[in-house]
Formats: C-alpha cells, sequence, structure tokens
C-alpha cells in the first residue's frame, strides 16, 4: 500500500512539475512579409522583446538571396539586424566572436585616434582654405573699383559700347560682384550700334547677377530689369509662330518677384525702427 502510495505521489509531483502542452505554447502572428499567418513556438522563440515577424522564413530567405555566402551571410545579418540574432543563435548558424585582445582594443583605440586627429587636420585645412578665398575675393574686389568706376562714368555719358568693354574688364578681375554683371547687361541693352542684340547675353547676365547675394532691394532691381527685357522680346515675338517662350508670362512673374522683394525689404526697414 505504502508503494503504491509513494507511487502516486511521484505521478503527481512529475505531472504537476512537467510543462502542460496547450494553446498558450504556440504563438500566432500575422507576417506582414509573406502576408501568411506564422505558428511560432514559444519555447523555441520565446516572447524576449524580438519582433515575431522577424522570424519569418520567408524574410530570412529574401536577405540570404541579397546576401548569398553561408558564414558571410549570417555575420552581415548578425551585424545589422540585430532583430534576427535569437533566430540565428536557434539555429545555431553563427556564432559570437571570440573577445578582443588587449591587443586588439589598443590598435582600434590608436586607429580611432588616428582618424580623430586626421579629420581635425583636414577640417583646419578646408578651414584655411576657405579663409584664404575670402580674403582673395576681399583683395580682388578693391582691385577693380577703380575699373568700375570708369565703367560708371562712362555708363552716365550714354558711350554703351565702350562701357560694356569697360565692365567686361572688372568682371575679369572680379568675377563674383553681382553689380557689374548688371551693369553689363543694362549697357548690352542699351547699345542702339548693335541692331542683333544677344537678349540670351543680356539675360545671362542679370541671372549671373542675381547668382551672388544681393539685398533684397537689389534684387528686386534685378527681376524687374529682367522683367523689362522679356516685355520687350514679348513685342519683337508677338507675330512669330515659331517661337515657344511665353516671354510676358515670365515679365509679369519677374514683376512680381520684384514687388515681392521690395515689399519685404520695406517691411524689414520697419521692423528696424521698431526694435
Amino acid at each position: 500500500m505504502k508503494k503504491i502510495l509513494t507511487a502516486a505521489i511521484l505521478a503527481v509531483s512529475f505531472l504537476i512539475a512537467a510543462p502542460q502542452a496547450s494553446a498558450a505554447d504556440v504563438v500566432n502572428y500575422y507576417c506582414q512579409f509573406c502576408h501568411t499567418n506564422i505558428q511560432v513556438p514559444f519555447n523555441v522563440y520565446p516572447n524576449d522583446g524580438w519582433k515575431f515577424k522577424t522570424d519569418c522564413p520567408a524574410r530570412l530567405e529574401s536577405l540570404r538571396q541579397q546576401l548569398p555566402g553561408g558564414e558571410e551571410f549570417f555575420r552581415r545579418i548578425y551585424q545589422e539586424y540585430p532583430e534576427y540574432r535569437h533566430h540565428i543563435w536557434v539555429q545555431g548558424s553563427y556564432t559570437e566572436p571570440p573577445p578582443k585582445t588587449p591587443a586588439q582594443i589598443e590598435a582600434e583605440k590608436r586607429e580611432a585616434a588616428e582618424r580623430a586627429e586626421r579629420l581635425k587636420r583636414e577640417s583646419a585645412e578646408r578651414e584655411a582654405k576657405r579663409k584664404a578665398e575670402i580674403e582673395r575675393r576681399i583683395r580682388i574686389r578693391e582691385e577693380s573699383k577703380p575699373t568700375i568706376a570708369q565703367a560708371d562714368a562712362i555708363f552716365k555719358t550714354k558711350k554703351y559700347t565702350e562701357s560694356a568693354e569697360t565692365y567686361r574688364q572688372a568682371i575679369s578681375i572680379d568675377p563674383y560682384n553681382g553689380y557689374t554683371h548688371y551693369m553689363l547687361a543694362k549697357s548690352l541693352y542699351r547699345d542702339k550700334t548693335n541692331k542683333n542684340k544677344y537678349y540670351d547675353e543680356i539675360i545671362g547676365e542679370v541671372i549671373t547677377a542675381m547668382t551672388f547675394n544681393q539685398s533684397d532691394e537689389e534684387l528686386a532691381d534685378y527681376y524687374a530689369y529682367l522683367a523689362k527685357i522679356y516685355l520687350k522680346l514679348g513685342w519683337k515675338n508677338l507675330f512669330n509662330t515659331e517661337n515657344k517662350i511665353d516671354y510676358s508670362g515670365l515679365s509679369v512673374q519677374c514683376t512680381n518677384m520684384a514687388n515681392q522683394l521690395r515689399q519685404r525689404a520695406q517691411q524689414q526697414k520697419m521692423a528696424g525702427l521698431f526694435k
């Protein structure tokens, strides 16, 4: 009787200790990758924070096709997709690399220090080049001033052919002055000796002037002048059936831009008065 009782107690203890198979042992989820319902055994893929959808065999096989090469594939996946690590560990397809030796750690520190020093040196070189370029532009701006003054004086006498040539000389000294490009465009546009004006060159000079940051008032002048040129071209091509460019529309756009810039400049002035 005692043997039977002892066996019963052991059997009950075994049943209590043994894991009970139930629906909770299987996790069901919908894989967004292969669009199927996947059943994941809970004892194989425990809910330890990893996303279940990353254990989808179809998704893993897709990555395998992108990164063929056995051990290399699993190494890349391990490093670049941490959510796959649990899946890889279960398969036993990849083992973590051995701990780094002190020599390797020192080598990595040395490489990091050398890289930081190189980046610092390159940054200093870029800054030195930037400052040198600023100084160069200041120098050539000063060098071009006498030529610009001479061109302005000629322009006032309405000798536009000569003023255009003088402005070109100033541009050859300092090509970064928007005012000089703008005045060259005006000289070319007003030159009556040139019956066949090269409007592409004139427009190009005005646009070049715009590329150099100017004040809103100066930019407004450039846009207004560009609107004038487009309007002139619109009249010249009024009966030209081969022309496909809407010069009138371009003129309106430039006029609107000029008005917006002047309005913004006025608002900035008013804001400055009340500071």
